[in-house]
């Protein structure tokens, strides 16, 4: 109705709805939403744009919760999250990274190789792919479906008059209906012989009209009247038990493989940061890790990044025996320092003020004649844990070498941790540092003899003692992490309150 009397007064559809009063909610909140993305369009990258398109309608959030229950929506995450890569891709090479900028070179990057087909079509196994006759060429399945193999249909009646063969180069008494027909019979050849040991063609001798339709030529052609099964119009056939792997839309999601980089059927192989996830809340690790869901601009990990890269140019600088200069360490922000990803440009320029007197107060610090310097410098590791089934990744911020023992030190960002209390507070309940100390221990031997973090847009250090009993306990939890996986079970935890799925 409202598209009619758009046309009837000559004004676009979105005109005609804004100079209309008492407009249903819904349809005012997606004027809103237009208005809002279109004015972004202009000024943001184009992945911060597309995502804002589908947080801010509540795509995204219907998604990941269907995705709990449902492996055509888990399937879907995986797809989007695929499809943010290439948006991330552009951003780093083009000049403009804006939504036109990737449309008017959409063509450019297709031809250089990117594509926006469906990679899966070779390689799943565990789903329905459903693919045109057209790009079906070149692939194989072990069971095809040709549905709807009815005349008018599959030949279609008509299909526009495309190009012709010169009048000398064709057949005599040649139509134009046989040249489609033997077009579309090329076609149907193809789509036969894509199947490796099934092949199951369907028709139905009625649409949506009272019309009785006929099986198409090519089913009368390729097989018997005996195969070519005939309805008469009072019956219904059913298939009895289709051998197909039906996705129970009730069931929890169990088809999504695990990547196999984290678990490669024997062992896992994880960060820090993913077992603390894991540990946290399953479900979380689940959304983040298995199905990479896009998450947004995430501006405090930006400008944690940015300080921890100058802490590591001040130490390493301080470990080689060449300190350099606080201007120099200045100049290494500036480098490396984006404005994009925060929330506006004000809070770009505070965090940025924020970091420039992290990093002065943290030289004044540690920059001094008497001043400890570490004896490892951002020390990775990958270390197997033989009982449980599982490789731990990741690297220590800084280590201090001592003869009452090792101090394993972790650079955190974070305001809100300004007294002592709070500091010691949050080293004791940190499991980040207790992996490290089982680490520690799984490398030489021995525990380290305290572990500590260093807040230093505060100047707070916490500091703790892990014991023997503690890291048996972690133990304990990290042998439940592979069977998980295995069982692809993922379970909410009790805090969610670092948790970037959906609320369960």
């Amino acid at each position: 109705g409202h598209a009619a009397e758009a046309k009837r007064s000559h004004q676009s559809l979105e005109e005609y709805l804004f100079n209309q009063p008492d407009l249903p909610s819904n349809i005012s909140l997606a004027l809103e939403h237009l208005t809002n993305i279109r004015e972004l369009s202009a000024t943001v990258p184009v992945g911060k744009l597309v995502y804002s398109l589908i947080a801010d309608t509540g795509y995204k959030d219907v998604l990941y919760k269907a995705a709990m229950h449902s492996d055509e929506a888990a399937f879907s995450i995986t797809q989007l999250s695929n499809f943010f890569k290439t948006l991330k891709e552009f951003e780093s090479i083009a000049l403009q990274p804006t939504a036109l900028q990737y449309i008017e070179t959409f063509n450019v990057l297709e031809a250089a190789g990117e594509s926006n087909e469906d990679p899966t079509l070779q390689i799943s196994d565990q789903m329905v792919s459903i693919v045109t006759v057209h790009k079906s060429k070149g692939l194989e399945w072990d069971t095809v479906y040709i549905p709807d193999c009815t005349e008018g249909s599959f030949p279609m009646r008509s299909m526009g008059s495309g190009l012709q063969l010169p009048e000398g180069l064709q057949e005599q008494n040649t139509s134009e209906a046989d040249v489609q027909s033997a077009e579309e019979r090329r076609l149907m050849y193809v789509a036969m012989t894509r199947a490796k040991s099934q092949l199951i063609m369907s028709y139905a001798h009625t649409h949506t009209g009272l019309t009785v339709r006929k099986p198409s030529r090519f089913l009368v052609e390729a097989f018997s009247d005996e195969e070519v099964i005939q309805p008469d119009k009072k019956t219904a056939f059913i298939a009895k038990d289709p051998e197909l792997p039906i996705l129970d839309s009730t069931s929890k999601s169990n088809h999504i493989d695990v990547p196999q980089k984290i678990f490669d059927g024997t062992n896992t192989h994880l960060s820090v940061s993913q077992i603390t996830t894991f540990l946290n809340c399953p479900l979380d690790f689940y959304y983040r890790f298995v199905l990479n869901v896009p998450q947004p601009e995430n501006p405090a990990a930006r400008y944690g990044s940015a300080i921890h890269a100058v802490i590591e140019d001040i130490n390493t600088s301080l470990l080689v025996g060449t300190p350099i200069s606080l201007e120099e360490a200045q100049e290494t922000l500036d480098t490396i320092w984006g404005f994009d990803g925060f929330i506006s440009k004000d809070h770009s320029e505070r965090s940025y003020k924020q970091a420039r007197q992290t990093i002065e107060s943290f030289y004044q610090r540690h920059v001094q004649e008497d001043a400890e310097i570490p004896t490892h410098i951002e020390s990775s590791f990958a270390v197997p844990l033989r009982d449980e089934h599982l490789v731990v990744k990741g690297r220590f911020d800084a280590v201090f070498e001592r003869d009452s023992g090792a101090e394993i030190r972790d650079y955190k960002t974070s305001t809100s941790i300004d007294t002592a209390e709070k500091a010691k507070r949050r080293a004791g309940g940190s499991d980040q540092l207790t992996l490290y100390a089982l680490v520690w221990q799984e490398m030489h031997g021995e525990l380290p003899n305290i572990l500590s973090l260093e807040f230093v847009d505060t100047n707070q250090v916490g500091t703790v003692k892990k014991t023997q009993r503690g890291i048996d306990g972690m133990r304990t939890k990290l042998a439940s992490i592979t069977p998980a996986l295995k069982n692809k079970q993922f379970d909410p935890g009790k805090n969610h309150t670092y948790c970037q799925h959906p609320e369960v």
